[in-house]
């Protein structure tokens, strides 16, 4: 949650990018979310899309949630912008919510973007990005054995447990429902 907390905190005007630390990434990367961002000012960005696929009125689990290759992605709700391709947010799109360490530590503390995700959907703020244009960044060496991606999406499924605590939470499946798609 830090590489988002202290710049959205102390920039509120600025158009941000965030990327992962552990990762080496395309020479484009930026000039892409950017070029995303002219066409879609105010909707986040991302370069690897992910979307939401519901059970009825509930969420999918997380693995469910199928990754977007087509090119142009359509700017919507079911889309959630995934870190590891590098993410660009538009000023002013969160509220105070987003700074909420308490609610953070309790329902979300290691999924930044399923964090981020439920502040965009909180306050109606759709996601587009251009398709996955790599097929992963490069890791690096000895970043990855303890890596969150592993710890959420392995075998103790933290992805899925803390979707389901934001979403008791804010009822964000209703809130999905009425504005989503």
């Amino acid at each position: 949650h830090k590489k988002y907390h202290y710049v959205f905190r102390e920039y509120p005007d600025s158009k941000v990018i965030t990327v992962d630390d552990d990762l080496i990434y395309p020479r484009n990367t930026v000039e892409r979310l950017l070029s995303l961002s002219y066409q879609y000012p105010d909707t986040v960005c991302g370069n690897v899309i992910r979307k939401i696929h519901m059970d009825g009125n509930s969420f999918s689990v997380y693995r469910k949630w199928t990754k977007v290759f087509t090119m142009p992605v359509n700017s919507s709700l079911q889309n959630v912008a995934i870190g590891c391709g590098g993410i660009y947010y538009p000023p002013h799109w969160y509220g105070e919510e987003l700074f909420d360490w308490k609610i953070i530590s309790e329902h979300c503390p290691s999924a930044d973007d399923l964090w981020l995700k439920a502040n965009e959907l909180k306050r109606r703020v759709k996601v587009t990005g251009g398709g996955e244009f790599y097929p992963r960044p490069i890791e690096l060496p000895q970043t990855q054995n303890n890596s969150l991606q592993k710890k959420n999406n392995g075998k103790t499924n933290l992805n899925d447990k803390q979707w389901k605590s934001l979403n008791e939470l804010w009822k964000l499946d209703e809130l999905y429902c009425i504005n989503g798609k």
